[in-house]
């Protein structure tokens, strides 16, 4: 884990991010402290990542963002002073961008078939969705297949969005499925994938995610 410092903020080609502000720092790392054991040491060891970036004013170009992941620089960026945002927002975002992370556990034909799913006239970058709208439409979503408009904007966030929803909504994620067919399609797709390809991320870990939102 890493933090910009006041005399120094971080800049990384159009992301910037300053140093965070104590209150919203706690706030990150309580949910850090609940969320990153939930991963096999393995999976972690094996993806593109070595560093977490807690920060304020997080944003890419003009635009103020909640997360971000930069594989290059095998990092992910997160913001620990979004207003208002409740607990499970900054969970879902925590998600999603470590969900990025691992997409490379990704096979190709998995990934070749992802657009399979989705209705025969539904072409992504059709959704108007900003940066930063992990989670928030779940609730009034009425096209079949994603679980937010963010997740229309392209495959991979279309993935990201799914996977965050699963690792703090399981059952909610699961019973929607149950209303809705691509969706269901897409959930047990994704879950297949990832206990095949990614390390220790098999039926015993989607175990764990379940009971860790139960209790």
């Amino acid at each position: 884990l890493a933090v910009p410092t006041t005399d120094e903020p971080l800049r990384l080609l159009a992301l910037s991010c300053s140093a965070p502000k104590a209150i919203g720092l706690e706030r990150v790392a309580v949910i850090l402290e609940q969320e990153l054991p939930l991963y096999p040491v393995k999976a972690i060891a094996a993806a593109p990542l070595d560093t977490i970036y807690l920060c304020s004013d997080l944003t890419i170009g003009a635009t103020p963002v909640a997360g971000a992941s930069r594989l290059e620089s095998r990092a992910i960026f997160l913001e620990v002073d979004p207003g208002d945002a409740p607990v499970d927002y900054l969970r879902s975002v925590f998600h999603h961008e470590i969900a990025h992370v691992l997409e490379e556990f990704y096979s190709g034909p998995f990934q070749d078939e992802w657009d399979d799913h989705n209705l025969k006239s539904f072409e992504y970058l059709q959704a108007t969705s900003s940066f930063g709208d992990v989670g928030l439409t779940w609730g009034t979503m009425t096209t079949p297949g994603f679980a937010t408009a963010y997740g229309m904007t392209n495959p991979l966030e279309d993935r990201a969005e799914l996977y965050a929803h699963l690792m703090t909504l399981f059952d909610a994620t699961l019973a929607r499925g149950e209303r809705d067919a691509m969706l269901r399609a897409k959930t047990r797709a994704l879950m297949r994938e990832r206990s095949v390809k990614a390390p220790g991320m098999n039926a015993d870990f989607w175990r764990l995610v379940r009971g860790h939102q139960v209790a």
